[in-house]
């Protein structure tokens, strides 16, 4: 792909340690000229917001063209990968703090019952709970990482328990304790998300939710992941992987991008 042209010339510097010739540097730098670097874009997930850098052969609108290297940023953290369909796709490499480095690779998935599309691992498995709900489950690390997935098309004139509240009694039924809560708000143009992070406790166990839950236009959908303290890293991973990339009836659960406001000097520079 064209994009990753851009990381020909430190390959060829450091190829046997020997000065290219200048016909070779010359056509790399033809290259790279051609690309433009876009970071008109802020991403949100649940966390926290970085800047994101498109690299293409032309100027992207959509943070999320087929094809085209994308990297999140912020300090030492970042996310890089490609979308296809506005979907994670392929190989995607984490790197938090330059000291945890890990890849996920991401697929499309249909739940088709329930209208749901959105990317996760391809290597979990999917079993039904009941007429409104699945769970997806992983394996990482010698422990499992689940998913649950929930959604109705009722109006949104109807009462719902909040989805953590639903979380909860399940677990303390199976003799976990809440430990701790945190609640926040994610709003885009359409909707309006909950995201709550919970941990319970069991003996000296402690598992930990992250929990997500909108009333949309077209119905309500809901997600949470479960997983161990080992899995900490990959729980979370997941959960903004799948929160910042899920469609309810072809209509978008979240979407995580902004216009940035560009300072002074760069509107100058135009």
């Amino acid at each position: 792909m064209k994009q990753l042209l851009i990381l020909s010339l430190p390959f060829v510097l450091a190829g046997c340690f020997n000065m290219p010739k200048k016909e070779e540097l010359d056509k790399v730098k033809e290259e790279l000229q051609k690309l433009t670097q876009n970071r008109d874009f802020i991403y949100t997930d649940s966390r926290d917001s970085f800047a994101v850098q498109l690299v293409s052969t032309e100027k992207l609108e959509d943070p999320e063209a087929d094809n085209v290297a994308v990297t999140f940023s912020k300090g030492f953290s970042s996310y890089s990968g490609t979308f296809q369909d506005h979907l994670k796709s392929g190989s995607w490499l984490y790197n938090s703090k330059i000291k945890n480095i890990n890849t996920i690779n991401w697929f499309p998935f249909s739940i088709d019952r329930l209208g749901i599309l959105t990317n996760l691992p391809e290597n979990g498995k999917f079993d039904s709970l009941d007429v409104k709900s699945e769970r997806y489950g992983l394996y990482v690390k010698e422990d499992s990482l689940l998913v649950l997935f929930h959604a109705d098309t009722l109006t949104a004139m109807v009462k719902r328990r909040p989805y953590e509240d639903l979380i909860t009694d399940q677990l303390q039924n199976k003799g976990y304790k809440l430990a701790k809560s945190e609640n926040k708000l994610l709003q885009d143009s359409q909707n309006v998300i909950s995201v709550t992070a919970l941990t319970f406790q069991k003996d000296k166990e402690e598992l930990y939710c992250k929990v997500a839950y909108a009333v949309m236009q077209q119905g309500y959908l809901a997600f949470a992941t479960q997983f161990s303290e080992k899995n900490m890293t990959e729980g979370l991973q997941l959960f903004d992987g799948i929160l910042t990339n899920m469609f309810f009836k072809e209509h978008r659960f979240y979407y995580p991008y902004k216009k940035r406001n560009k300072t002074g000097a760069e509107e100058a520079a135009k």
